[in-house]
């Protein structure tokens, strides 16, 4: 197993990109972790097979696997790099040697694709599959080539319109109408406007008028931007609270703990948040809006 021994680079970087302020989650922050505790409650011991992009992200995500997926009871059989083209019916036939009963595509959108019409065409039906990305995308489930075939499949997802009337406001009303619901991220897009109603406040309280021209002193709006780190100090956004952990002096990174989802499944044409019971006492905001489907439903053919 190949990895990189030290995958979380915000930790080691962010002290000094003192004017860097970050909102998406990641590997452990806070999706693997939720994953691993999600699928164990699903299935004790159960064996999870990664295949991995061979570049930053696969090996960051085979390595946060390799740590929390074993901490948490599960075993990781095997693992593949993948890159396009690649003989994907030969890729899964080796997962399902394995007896895996998890498998997980930590590739580019390709990759996935390919991965999982391998497995439908195939009919390796694995108790999960989940993805990431792609799967969060709303192209994945509602056309082809996969579409109905996307019921069951896992992803990362933030939120849905079940989460929250802001968060229904902002999906329905303003992403959807705007793009539709096949052009929509489920995981990133809630953080993105987040992130721009944060920045709008830091503007509001640090702009001034000079010269007849609105201007912001670049430390000034540093020195808001790091101000918000609890409930008490964060702003209101689609989130709710919203507030950074400040890494030493330098930069901050969205804490996890406003994050209102991590894990999705597709569910009758839509990507549902899920999780494991309790989930609330390690990220307090998080809204699960549907049960967890395992074993996920068969491959349609």
């Amino acid at each position: 197993m190949c990895f990189d021994p030290d995958p979380y680079w915000f930790k080691s970087y962010l002290p000094s990109w003192n004017y860097t302020f970050m909102h998406l989650g990641s590997l452990d922050w806070y999706q693997l972790p939720v994953l691993a505790k999600t699928l164990d409650e699903a299935e004790d011991n159960a064996k999870v097979y990664v295949f991995w992009q061979n570049d930053a992200h696969g090996q960051e995500y085979l390595a946060a696997a390799a740590q929390y997926f074993p901490a948490q009871g599960l075993q990781i059989v095997g693992n593949a790099s993948v890159l396009d083209p690649a003989p994907y019916d030969t890729l899964v036939q080796g997962a399902s040697t394995t007896g895996a009963d998890v498998v997980c595509c930590f590739c580019y959108p390709d990759e996935v694709i390919g991965l999982t019409l391998a497995a439908i065409t195939n009919d390796y039906n694995f108790d999960a599959w989940v993805v990431d990305p792609t799967a969060s995308f709303g192209w994945f489930g509602t056309t082809p080539p996969i579409g109905d075939n996307a019921t069951g499949v896992t992803c990362f997802a933030m939120a849905n319109n079940k989460t929250s009337e802001d968060m229904e406001w902002l999906l329905d009303d303003v992403l959807v109408s705007e793009l539709g619901y096949e052009n929509i991220d489920l995981y990133t897009y809630a953080l993105f406007w987040a992130a721009l109603q944060v920045w709008q406040e830091a503007v509001e309280e640090t702009g001034h008028i000079l010269s007849g021209e609105f201007v912001v002193d670049q430390n000034d709006f540093r020195a808001k931007l790091a101000s918000y780190t609890s409930s008490a100090t964060g702003v209101d956004t689609v989130l709710g609270k919203t507030w950074y952990e400040i890494f030493g002096t330098g930069g901050g990174l969205l804490d996890y703990q406003c994050h209102t989802g991590e894990i999705g499944q597709w569910q009758d044409g839509m990507v549902e948040v899920v999780g494991y019971t309790g989930i609330t006492g390690d990220i307090p905001n998080y809204v699960v809006t549907a049960n967890f489907t395992y074993p996920k439903p068969p491959w349609q053919s």
